[in-house]
């Protein structure tokens, strides 16, 4: 792996007037300087999962780990439930330890529907298709975090209304918009128990593909608002780059997104930037993640509350050192010099 330099990275990343809230303290913006938090979500799983995992991910949690930048200007960690479900308690204790250091909250992301995958239900399932999980393995996840003496501070639901109302593949279940919120409150409900400050949002793909998308959005927000006795926290888009619409699609599901801010059914709007699976080298990956950054931000002049920096796929293969254009760290680094000065100066 090379690992070019990124030019007078340290001076302009002094200089930002973006916050983004982490192990630092809180930076003074310019007057209408925009604020955002910058979330980072690298590959995590236990063998024999299926699932990716960064090569270094345990690395990052030294405290000599090479993203000293990235880690001050990092606010949210995002942790897969799929991980915390299984990972050895020492694994747990070394990660929340370190978080705890460099005071960077904790994110889970994971399913929220509540049905067990045994015995076999007649549709959806933990195991069978995303977006569901249990209130056991919600207690798990739990007990493994407090165990290591942390907390979990947000919980972003992985995609519960495109998978329980949209999807439309093997074991697909169609629930109605409110049998969505009503199961996904019985596993939320375990992590407001346990962490009563907890921060709730979703996470959703753009790319729904039906004419009802915004009215699902809409009836979604207003059953969850409902059911749970409070709005949306957030919103995190998850953008199909590779689809000949994605972007315009990202582009229309942000605007409505900012409308339901406004019928204060949803608090913040992020944007997970990342490439796609077609990549063929870490280098490539980041390179088109950075083009990415450019044409919703520069370019469609989109400004998400939240930048989340985050993979699910093999690649890139390794999150360190931030000074490298391979990694997920340097990904990072490449936001806050290259795309956040932009926001600041008006460009």
């Amino acid at each position: 792996m090379s690992f070019p330099r990124r030019i007078a990275a340290g001076l302009m990343l002094a200089g930002l007037c973006l916050s983004a809230v982490g192990g630092a303290d809180a930076q003074t913006s310019a007057p209408g300087a925009v604020q955002q938090e910058i979330w980072f979500g690298p590959q995590a799983s236990v063998a024999p999962s299926r699932l990716a995992r960064a090569a270094d991910f345990m690395d990052l949690f030294k405290p000599d780990a090479p993203w000293g930048q990235v880690a001050s200007r990092t606010r949210v960690f995002k942790l897969y439930g799929a991980y915390l479900g299984v990972a050895p308690q020492d694994q747990v204790d070394t990660v929340v330890a370190d978080l705890k250091r460099r005071h960077i909250a904790i994110d889970l992301e994971i399913g929220p529907m509540n049905v067990s995958y045994s015995p076999l239900p007649p549709c959806g399932g933990l195991g069978y298709v995303e977006g569901y999980s249990t209130v056991e393995l919600a207690q798990r996840i739990s007990r493994a975090i407090k165990k290591a003496g942390g907390e979990i501070a947000y919980v972003s639901m992985d995609e519960p209304l495109y998978y329980g109302h949209v999807f439309s593949g093997p074991h697909a279940c169609h629930h109605p918009v409110v049998d969505i919120a009503r199961l996904a409150a019985q596993t939320l409900k375990v992590y407001v128990a346990e962490f009563p400050n907890v921060i709730i949002g979703d996470t959703e793909p753009t790319s729904f593909g039906t004419p009802e998308w915004k009215a699902d959005f809409a009836a979604w927000a207003s059953a969850y608002r409902d059911v749970m006795g409070r709005p949306l926290a957030f919103l995190q888009l998850d953008i199909e780059w590779p689809l000949p619409n994605g972007v315009s699609d990202a582009v229309a599901v942000y605007r409505y997104a900012e409308e339901l801010k406004r019928e204060h059914l949803l608090d913040k709007v992020g944007v997970i930037y990342n490439a796609s699976r077609r990549e063929q080298s870490d280098a490539e990956w980041v390179r088109v993640a950075e083009e990415n950054m450019r044409l919703l931000e520069q370019k469609d002049g989109l400004r998400p509350d939240l930048v989340i920096i985050q993979s699910w796929t093999p690649l890139p293969t390794h999150t360190l050192p931030e000074s490298s254009n391979e990694t997920l760290t340097g990904l990072a680094q490449f936001y806050l010099t290259e795309i956040a000065p932009s926001l600041s100066s008006g460009k």
